[in-house]
């Protein structure tokens, strides 16, 4: 008997099990890795991480340009909802978070915000509670993820503005 057919059906089915499974397993074990340095270059999770400013040779952030400058927070919800607070520079400015997939669920910029200053209340869906004093309520789809700041250079003049907010930029539990 010709028993090959069923090697062939037998490896395709092993082939695309694996492949399906990495595809699957990919974005979280990346966001686990940038999870676990970004918590340990910042001395820990909910506080957040103000890397210089990029050049040629930086890849913190992926793709970094050296016009913006980044803060970046590690946030586990764990222990509670977590406040994440930053001053909004004249120029450019967004928050975006991040689900421990790599999924962006949640993005906020300067001409969304009103005021000098945008907080947000970041806490899982059964921690859902009316927590909209001091920031918008975002409900995280994984209690694990991060959060990423960038503010826009807009010129060597505006730097120490800028360089000021962003390090005034905060991720704290609630």
């Amino acid at each position: 008997m010709k028993y090959w057919p069923f090697w062939i059906a037998g490896t395709l089915a092993l082939a695309l099990t694996i492949h399906i499974a990495a595809v699957q397993a990919f974005p979280h074990v990346l966001m686990a890795i940038v999870h676990r340095s970004v918590e340990d270059q910042a001395g820990g999770v909910n506080t957040m991480l103000y890397p210089p400013r990029p050049n040629a040779s930086s890849r913190g952030v992926v793709r970094p340009s050296p016009d913006l400058l980044y803060s970046v927070c590690a946030f586990d919800l764990a222990k509670g909802p977590v406040r994440i607070s930053s001053p909004v520079p004249d120029s450019y400015w967004s928050i975006s978070l991040y689900a421990s997939n790599t999924d962006n669920f949640f993005t906020l910029n300067d001409r969304q915000t009103h005021g000098d200053t945008a907080s947000v209340i970041l806490q899982t869906e059964d921690q859902a509670q009316s927590l909209s004093q001091g920031g918008s309520p975002v409900i995280s789809p994984t209690p694990t993820g991060l959060a990423l700041v960038r503010a826009l250079i807009s010129s060597d003049v505006a730097l120490p503005e800028v360089e000021a907010a962003v390090a005034e930029t905060s991720c704290e539990e609630i």
